[in-house]
């Protein structure tokens, strides 16, 4: 009765959400535009849509892409990195505090990706039970995800595919006819009491920008939907991006960004789960990400001339304190990446090709300043590539792309071990349109993997790098997708195979997790939606199997990813036309896992699986009101209710949830309000 109940509540939201914006269509005579429901990009633009447009280039030819763009992030108007990715039912994140929050592709985790922000390559894997990438979702401006088949110019790297993300410049935030301008933002979350204030400036005068935006989030530990506490959870995140650049009226873009983000709070011995008889013992734990980045464009190029370069700086910094509790964080973990990449776009008669090189130089450096058989030691990983990306349509009906990349990897253990390797990568893709309806999908990647470095803090151990060798990985896809008046049907599968793949402390003799296998990823995502001009519904689903050596790998077997299972979200937004006034929902639905394995009996010959991971489903709503007014600010207010129906349940990305007598999950919050105000001058 009770899950009855909520779906009986869900139904009729979206239905008025539904019937309100249709009536409103019927009323208009502007045709409705046919979207793609996957990616978010119209294919007849005969008409602006609220909910449509990128700062990326089109979803690569063949490939299943997700697409966050500015437009979708304003509405979803995110607090972490789980809000911006939570319509999409491929990908999800795990975590219950920036500071521990993993993104898993097809159930892929982040490491095995070819991630980076404006281009810039992020160094990643400081600590396994820590994020590999802590950025503020108010800092972005879109994101794009690449499942399985990535092109050559995403990146080395890319195992399992890959994940872009661009943050804000000042023409996104400038009105048209004004040059300068700026926001003040405030948040309050009822549940955590977190409290989060921003603040923004903003100037483009000659063709020089400036942006400055500094935020700082403070709160509590929050309450599950049993009404209980969990420790650890408080929010202390302070982030701030700084961009400067110039552009010539000949259309040469000189740009460099400044992004900063300090997660300082209270966490858990393990900050993304509970460990079982250790009393909740909580240890301060401080992360800092630092990223520079220096980007050269061409805003107006010609034929065969578009050039990109990027040169970047990024690192990832964590101190915590010991099991002791000592409070001069005795514990290190940096990674640090000076990256970077020379392109050119040539335009040809049937498409375009993309060829350049890349090159990145990764240290690592960890361990424990107390522990005479754990000081910390340092790895090296440099990289050196060459690639080229073919977009061609052959034919009105018949696109297709395809492109290689060579890389070199030059791998220094601490001990001085020398490990050099070179790889090739490829990767083909085609759509083909049957119709005007019906188009479809397929593509294949192979990519060179290279040998990974060693998790960061345990690089204090005792290490053996004789039996250490690079490692590939196989992808497919095949898919359609559909669009008709404004209704969408999207479907793929793709699988994934990563044979040999190395554990994530790469040669920690003493650990688990030294551990070689064969991953496979199996991913069925089907995708439904109807747009209209002012709004949308659409209902994804993901089936996400992920094993190692045959055997299901679940949520801490970490470095390879897991297996995520059932996933449903259902997600509506309307805006009526002219009130300021827009309304909407989610939803997110796991269905219950039975074959459930901890992480250790992956390698026993009778392993004992645990107790199903139970279901859960999660509602949320919002209505925000944007009142514009002349010699007023603009001003928006949001009102939301999260987990309305104060659902007790731990996300399916989040670690833990296979054990029973060692550790637990972190629940998620239970029923919460929250009430933000930005008012734009």
């Amino acid at each position: 009765m009770k899950v009855a109940f909520k779906f009986a509540t869900a139904i009729s939201v979206f239905a008025l959400i539904s019937t309100g914006s249709i009536a409103a269509s019927a009323q208009s005579n502007t045709p409705l535009d046919q979207i793609n429901v996957e990616t978010g990009q119209q294919n007849n633009n005969n008409g602006e849509n609220k909910y449509d447009g990128t700062i990326f280039e089109d979803p690569d030819i063949g490939v299943p892409s997700v697409t966050i763009t500015q437009e979708d992030l304003e509405r979803l108007n995110p607090k972490d990195l789980h809000d911006v990715f939570r319509e999409e039912s491929s990908v999800a994140v795990g975590g219950n505090t920036s500071i521990s929050q993993k993104i898993y592709v097809n159930g892929i985790e982040d490491k095995r990706l070819a991630v980076s922000v404006d281009g810039a390559l992020q160094s990643n894997d400081t600590f396994h039970h820590t994020t590999t990438l802590l950025i503020d979702p108010s800092l972005l401006k879109a994101a794009r995800v690449d499942a399985g088949v990535a092109p050559a110019d995403a990146g080395p790297g890319a195992l399992g595919g890959s994940i872009q993300f661009e943050t804000v410049d000042v023409k996104d935030l400038l009105d048209p006819g004004k040059n300068y301008g700026g926001f003040v933002t405030v948040s309050y979350d009822s549940n955590s009491k977190n409290f989060v204030k921003g603040v923004s400036g903003y100037v483009m005068s000659n063709g020089f920008e400036a942006l400055g935006f500094f935020q700082h989030a403070d709160g509590d530990n929050y309450k599950d939907g049993d009404n209980f506490e969990q420790t650890g959870t408080e929010a202390e995140l302070q982030s701030a991006l700084g961009k400067l650049a110039y552009e010539a009226q000949t259309g040469e873009r000189l740009e460099f960004t400044y992004e900063w983000a300090n997660d300082d709070g209270e966490r858990q011995f393990r900050p993304n789960l509970v460990v079982i008889g250790s009393g909740d013992f909580i240890r301060n734990m401080k992360q800092t990400r630092n990223n520079f980045t220096f980007n050269y464009t061409d805003e107006t190029p010609t034929g065969w001339w578009d050039p990109k370069v990027v040169l970047a700086y990024s690192e990832n910094k964590l101190r915590f304190a010991d099991g002791a509790g000592d409070p001069t964080y005795p514990n290190v973990a940096d990674i640090e990446t000076w990256s970077g990449k020379f392109e050119n776009k040539f335009k040809v008669s049937q498409g375009d090709i993309v060829a350049g090189v890349d090159f990145f130089h990764t240290d690592s450096f960890g361990g424990s300043v107390n522990d005479p058989t754990f000081l910390p030691k340092s790895e090296k990983d440099r990289n050196i590539g060459a690639y080229a990306q073919a977009r061609l349509d052959l034919t009105q009906d018949f696109r297709v792309s395809l492109g290689g990349r060579i890389d070199h990897q030059m791998f220094t253990g601490f001990d001085g071990t020398d490990l050099d390797d070179t790889g090739f990568s490829g990767n083909i893709s085609a759509e083909y349109d049957l119709n005007e309806i019906v188009t479809l999908k397929a593509g294949y990647a192979h990519v060179f993997g290279r040998i990974p470095l060693a998790e960061a803090y345990l690089n204090g151990g005792t290490y053996d790098y004789s039996n250490l060798e690079t490692y590939d990985s196989d992808n497919f896809t095949v898919g359609l997708s559909a669009a008709y008046q404004g209704f969408t049907f999207d479907a793929d599968y793709t699988l994934i195979k990563m044979d040999n793949a190395i554990g994530h402390n790469s040669g920690f003799t003493f650990s688990p997790f030294r551990s070689v296998l064969d991953i496979e990823s199996k991913t069925l995502n089907i995708a439904l939606g109807y747009k209209w001009e002012t709004g949308f519904i659409e209902a994804k689903y993901s089936n996400i199997d992920i094993e190692g050596d045959g055997r299901p790998l679940f949520t801490n077997y970490f470095g390879y990813g897991t297996n995520i299972g059932d996933i449903i979200t259902i997600s509506a937004a309307h805006e009526f036309e002219g009130t300021g006034i827009t309304i909407g929902g989610d939803v997110e639905i796991a269905l219950e896992q039975d074959e459930v394995l901890p992480y250790w009996q992956i390698f026993f010959a009778d392993p004992t699986p645990t107790n199903p991971i139970p279901s859960y489903e999660v509602f949320n709503a919002f209505i925000q009101y944007e009142l514009q007014a002349e010699n007023l600010p603009e001003l928006t207010l949001r009102a939301e209710v999260n987990n309305i129906f104060d659902e007790t349940y731990s996300n399916r990305a989040s670690s833990g949830q296979e054990y029973s007598a060692y550790y637990r999950p972190l629940n998620e919050p239970g029923r919460s309000f929250y009430f933000s105000a930005k008012a734009e001058f």
